[in-house]
């Protein structure tokens, strides 16, 4: 049956004609693959093919590392780069305008729902743009690299920098309040449901604020930097730490569990569909956790530090690595196919909608897998760390990397 699946995701117009005409093939028998294939399709046992992934366009401007792209609401692509600007692009890739003022490596924007922009930078502002990259404001008051920002509910702005602090911020860039208390680098910051603030600090502690920024609670049971914090389905929190521990709290900031067993510090968890609990670490493994924090099974196999994972649609797991491989894991952990081919670090990944894998790595190279982890082609073209890749909504695929580029695949 792979077999099969492969050879239908590989066959193409010329390939048949060439079978046909050597008489390796007869026309009934093709048609009666193809029949059967598509019949399998159909009743979703295979991955039908979308897209071959040939490269339409370079998108080239950038002078520097490019470091992120979002596309906004009309089709329009946004770029930033750590060369200091953004870049709007049409949606095939025609440079339209640059944006220019930041100082120092742009490491984040977004789109508002107006459709303004914000970008953030390691030159510690905050800038304001409209749909058209004209520049509106600039948010001067933060004294460290900006390290990320979000949009809240009432259309505020949440910044968190290097120099300890939270910032809010209107939504026309004028200074509402300083969220002071951690005594290091606040490396994330979450709204809560019911409008609350969460932050997470290399300085060992995770915070609750209320919504105008007032101190709630000191989260401080891990030993070393809080690397990352996510809520749960139910309202708890989690988060994972350097120290190798994750900690379960609850809504209010009460510790209730310490999921131990990983030995060096944490990359990542998320909680899977079903309410168990995925982590992943430098020491080369994943961990599956009950609800409730009870350790249930680690997934071994990876040589190098795991960088993330995720739950595929189908409820197997996914993991990427410094060894430069993928795995597929059953959802209870088993191991299943490892997705070998990158030659560099895998820098990222995505399950496609059609179940197909997409993968790319800091070998300049992108890869397609079937959904069961054959490989399927080889993007090439990037000469440098492919640093991300996304789905246009018609279905192309936009690449970029520390080449300075954008690609664009059909």
């Amino acid at each position: 049956m792979r077999l099969k699946r492969t050879l239908l995701l590989t066959l193409n117009t010329k390939f048949l004609l060439a079978l046909l005409l050597s008489g390796a093939v007869t026309i009934a028998s093709v048609g009666v693959f193809l029949q059967t294939a598509l019949a399998e399709g159909a009743a979703g046992r295979f991955t039908q093919v979308t897209s071959s992934y040939e490269q339409v366009a370079v998108l080239e401007g950038h002078t520097g590392p490019v470091r992120g792209v979002l596309t906004l609401a009309d089709g329009r692509l946004l770029s930033w780069s750590r060369d200091g600007t953004l870049r709007l692009w049409d949606g095939d890739g025609e440079p339209l305008i640059a944006l220019e003022g930041h100082t120092a490596e742009v490491v984040g924007a977004l789109a508002l729902a107006d459709g303004r922009l914000l970008s953030w930078s390691e030159d510690s502002t905050l800038r304001l743009w409209d749909g058209g990259g004209e520049l509106l404001a600039v948010l001067e008051e933060h004294t460290g690299r900006v390290l990320g920002a979000l949009v809240l509910a009432d259309g505020r702005l949440l910044s968190w920098s290097k120099d300890s602090t939270l910032r809010l911020w209107s939504s026309d860039g004028d200074l509402l309040a300083t969220l002071d208390g951690h005594a290091s680098g606040v490396w994330g910051a979450q709204e809560l449901s019911n409008g609350r603030l969460l932050s997470w600090s290399e300085d060992g502690t995770l915070r609750l604020w209320d919504g105008d920024g007032e101190p709630l609670a000191i989260l401080k049971e891990h030993m070393a930097w809080v690397s990352g914090a996510r809520v749960l389905a139910d309202g708890r929190l989690l988060s994972w730490s350097e120290d190798g521990t994750l900690w379960l709290w609850d809504g209010d900031g009460e510790p209730l569990a310490a999921l131990e067993g990983h030995w060096d510090r944490m990359f990542g968890a998320q909680e899977l569909s079903d309410g168990r609990l995925l982590s992943w670490s430098a020491d080369n493994t994943l961990r599956l956790w009950g609800n409730s924090g009870e350790a249930i099974a680690m997934l071994e196999g990876h040589t190098s530090p795991v960088l993330s994972a995720q739950e595929l649609s189908d409820g197997r797991l996914l993991s990427r690595s410094d060894d430069g491989t993928l795995r597929l894991w059953s959802s209870s952990g088993d191991l299943l196919e490892v997705l070998e081919g990158h030659t560099w670090p895998v820098g990222g990944m995505q399950e496609l909608s059609d179940g197909r894998l997409l993968s790319w790595s800091g070998d300049g190279t992108l890869r397609v897998w079937s959904s069961d982890g054959e490989p399927l082609k080889i993007l090439d073209g990037h000469t440098d760390w492919v640093g991300g890749a996304l789905i246009l909504s018609d279905g192309r695929l936009l690449s970029w990397s520390d080449d300075s580029t954008l690609r664009l695949w059909k």
